[in-house]
């Protein structure tokens, strides 16, 4: 059990990792910001963080897609509107 717990402690510090790094990085996923267009920038920063978390790159962008996907369904669903 000890290694089940260590590791989910690895992912939840993995996970608050990725959280800050889109956060402080939003051209990578805000259309207004100019450099969102820049498709190699944006792979730089994204592999630059996949190394440095010990992670696939493809593995930390699906991260945030599927919690993105997430939030707007989220949203969606509390908007109070009844299906009954």
């Amino acid at each position: 059990m000890a290694k089940r717990g260590k590791k989910q402690r690895k992912d939840c510090r993995i996970q608050d990792r990725a959280v800050e790094f889109f956060r402080e990085n939003e051209m990578l996923w805000n259309t207004q910001k100019t450099d969102y267009r820049n498709k190699a920038k944006r792979q730089r920063i994204l592999e630059t963080k996949a190394t440095e978390l010990e992670i696939g790159v493809d593995h930390l962008w699906t991260w945030f897609k599927t919690k993105s996907m997430f939030t707007r369904l989220d949203k969606k669903k509390s908007g109070g509107a009844s299906n009954s």
